[in-house]
């Protein structure tokens, strides 16, 4: 799967655009970025179930020198990823992100730059 795809729909998304723009990065934040709200996300490949059918873990770090966007931001991530209970619309021509849903809510921390970080993990079955 190409995970670009987890990209735009996430800036697919109005509610979430409004929050950090399109500053939604696979693993990091490119340096010529000067975002101060962004979203950053790392698949970890964790076990094939058999056949075709992989197991992932999506970890996401939510990033805002403003604590109340910053939960505004994580709320909204959970809005759209946490569908335990539904099918996803999240596919690529050669993939579909079957399920996903949260497995952890990290908490929130702030760096000594004044950055707020909250952390989100996600299960997902592709």
């Amino acid at each position: 799967m190409d995970f670009n795809t987890i990209r735009e729909f996430l800036i697919a998304d109005t509610g979430l655009t409004a929050l950090v723009g399109n500053n939604v990065f696979l693993f990091d934040r490119p340096e010529k970025c000067d975002c101060e709200d962004y979203i950053t996300y790392s698949p970890k490949e964790m076990q094939s179930i058999g056949g075709g059918v992989r197991a992932y873990q999506l970890d996401m770090r939510v990033v805002s020198k403003n604590k109340l966007k910053l939960l505004a931001v994580k709320d909204r991530l959970i809005d759209l990823l946490d569908c335990h209970n539904r099918a996803t619309n999240i596919k690529d021509n050669d993939a579909h992100i079957r399920k996903i849903r949260l497995i952890n809510g990290g908490g929130i921390a702030k760096a000594d730059n004044g950055d707020y970080y909250a952390f989100l993990y996600f299960y997902v079955i592709i």
